[in-house]
């Protein structure tokens, strides 16, 4: 999305911009300074590889005095960063090993990561598509590390598309076929949801589309 054009034509009107950039962390190059949000938070768990409860939230020095945390504790009174810094009892030893984490990231590089994962993703896609007979759910330059690609229509049979029947599909792949992933109902469309990391193989995903057709043909 144009992040940054979106940013400049809501502060041009005054109108204050939070950044939900949970997936961009690690799947994305951002630079804050750039885009200028207000307020932007994102995970570390998701692409970055840290532990779950790791994240940042990052508030424009010009609205700091004005965040305050929900738990008041030890640095209340004390700045912006100290009353976030210790917030009653939280454990904060998922965030002890970041260090390690960007230290993986700079060791396999940075670029190499992602280029990986962009390029499986555009694969994965293009075979996706083209085994199921179907479509994407946007132009491919708008996914990153994530494809949603249409499901085919037999896979529905006579049954109403909507969230029931996408829960029931992704359940029937988990349980038959040992594969976890996202199937959604949008606009009485049937879609899934690919994520491809440096750990994923093409093979995985040719798999995924034989499951796929496997239960085209049980419907």
């Amino acid at each position: 999305m144009p992040i940054k054009e979106l940013i400049d034509l809501c502060h041009n009107r005054s109108i204050p911009v939070y950044v939900d950039g949970a997936h961009s962390l690690g799947a994305l190059p951002v630079n804050l300074r750039e885009l200028d949000p207000d307020y932007y938070a994102s995970n570390a768990h998701k692409w970055f590889c840290a532990p779950k409860g790791t994240a940042y939230l990052y508030v424009s020095k010009r609205l700091q005095s004005s965040v305050r945390p929900l738990i008041i504790s030890h640095g209340f009174g004390s700045g912006f960063n100290s009353e976030f810094m210790w917030s009653g009892l939280k454990d904060y030893s998922s965030f002890l090993v970041l260090p390690k984490i960007i230290d993986f990231w700079e060791t396999v590089g940075v670029q190499r990561m992602r280029q990986y994962m962009y390029d499986l993703t555009d694969q994965a896609a293009n075979m996706l598509v083209e085994k199921l007979g179907t479509s994407l759910a946007a132009p491919k330059d708008m996914f990153g590390t994530m494809a949603l690609v249409r499901l085919p229509r037999s896979l529905c049979g006579k049954l109403e598309v909507n969230y029931d029947l996408a829960e029931q599909i992704q359940k029937e792949l988990y349980s038959r076929f040992c594969i976890e992933v996202p199937v959604k109902s949008i606009d009485g469309v049937l879609y899934v949801r690919i994520s491809c990391h440096i750990y994923n193989q093409m093979s995985e995903y040719q798999y995924l589309a034989e499951c796929l057709q496997n239960l085209a043909d049980d419907y």
